[in-house]
């Protein structure tokens, strides 16, 4: 008869509500105000996202990279987080008093220097802001996002409320100040055909051009490159359409 191997029990799930002091690794994305769809601000984060408790405060800090907006690459311009308090209207939109974030790091060129680009400069590479008590409970922390390539493409595009997701599942402590811990696999967005790399000083490439307007979204507070490109199809489909019927009554004549 083998011997009975004793079992593993299950790592059980860390409360959120009751971390010693340290620093935490945690999964998060941005989603639209709907909290069900991406919001085009999740192509600009590194999804590890680092949890700061100090003195039983918590803090959240998210790095970002550059994002591809159909032919251009732009960086995330700003952010401000909603305190503790807000509300939401009828579609899901968070409402109330903002907080500037603290900026830990911009976004710099290989010899250091801030990158600058047709759209501006100052671009924020790390953030850090308070958990506020709300996303205790579900993971949702409202923030307001400004991108300035997508204002480059429609007026008041570039604001966007969004809700930044942490998942306390992945929820892990972080020991010997391990970076590697928030290493984010995910690959940036770049669309074949276009140059979305940053040239030799960090800017965008020349085949970067101003494309055509874009339409925000619904009332998301977010926009959707997928529905514009349905609505150009639907178009070009009615265009089809009203062309047979033409020729159809011609050969009926």
């Amino acid at each position: 008869q083998e011997p009975v191997k004793p079992t593993q029990e299950p790592e059980k799930p860390q409360d959120i509500t009751r971390l010693e002091d340290g620093v935490y690794a945690v999964d998060g994305e941005m989603i639209k105000t709907d909290k069900k769809n991406p919001s085009m601000a999740d192509k600009a984060i590194n999804h590890k996202i680092k949890l700061t408790v100090k003195n039983g405060v918590y803090y959240v800090t998210v790095s970002f990279k550059g994002m591809q907006v159909g032919d251009k690459l732009g960086y995330l311009g700003g952010m401000k987080y909603f305190k503790s308090g807000y509300t939401t209207d009828s579609n899901g939109v968070p409402q109330g008093e903002l907080e500037n974030v603290t900026i830990e790091s911009y976004q710099v060129n290989a010899n250091g220097t801030r990158i600058s680009d047709q759209y501006g400069t100052d671009y924020m590479k790390e953030v850090t802001f308070p958990l506020i008590s709300e996303a205790f409970g579900n993971g949702y922390l409202p923030v307001q996002v400004f991108v300035p390539v997508m204002e480059s493409i429609a007026a008041g595009a570039g604001t966007q409320n969004v809700y930044l997701k942490l998942d306390y599942s992945t929820l892990k402590k972080v020991e010997n100040n391990d970076d590697s811990a928030f290493e984010d696999t995910t690959k940036p967005e770049v669309k074949p055909g276009t140059d979305g790399k940053p040239g030799s000083n960090g800017k965008p490439g020349p085949s970067v051009k101003p494309g055509p307007g874009v339409k925000p979204g619904p009332k998301t507070g977010d926009m959707s490159g997928a529905g514009s490109y349905a609505v150009l199809m639907g178009i070009a489909a009615a265009g089809m359409i009203f062309l047979y019927e033409k020729k159809k009554r011609a050969n009926v004549k």
